[in-house]
């Protein structure tokens, strides 16, 4: 299958997904070297106050890598082979100006994948560690983090 869309790929969108990738790849395999030297039950689920509400086994850890991988398996597809025609570009957008919004689209979507990655790697290594007091606020960070830089990154391609 052609991959219609790399025209709209710039070589810092190509090395941002391949950290993308090697972020969650590393996660999964961190987790899965680490589950060994884990309690047999490991907390799962924190409530909101940060403590845990649930348990279960250090195998539920892997999940979450397991997860982003068929997530950026899913988000990469997309923005690599799906045809334009099938994305949602405002019907105004023409010529110059189209081929800048899907460039940014595909730099949005590839932002994503590194912002949820590296929160994933950054999860995994807390849950592993048993830091999970910190799990609450990098949550937060990470959020606030992506919507100010998707936002920067949709506003610089509109503009330009």
């Amino acid at each position: 299958m052609a991959r219609s869309n790399e025209q709209y790929f710039t070589p810092f969108f190509r090395l941002v997904e391949l950290v993308s990738w090697a972020l969650v790849i590393l996660s999964l395999v961190y987790t899965i070297d680490r589950i060994p030297s884990l309690p047999a039950e490991v907390p799962t689920h924190f409530g909101f106050n940060g403590h845990p509400d649930s348990y279960g086994s250090p195998w539920t850890y892997a999940l979450m890598p397991v997860i982003m991988l068929v997530c950026l398996a899913l988000v990469s597809g997309f923005v690599h082979f799906l045809p334009t025609r099938f994305w949602n570009a405002p019907p105004k957008f023409s010529g110059s100006s189209n081929f800048r919004w899907y460039r940014t689209s595909v730099g949005v979507s590839v932002l994503c994948e590194f912002e949820l990655s590296v929160f994933t790697f950054l999860l995994q290594y807390l849950l592993v560690t048993g830091q999970t007091h910190f799990i609450a606020p990098a949550s937060i960070a990470l959020v606030v983090a992506m919507l100010g830089s998707v936002g920067v990154v949709t506003w610089r391609g509109i503009r330009t």
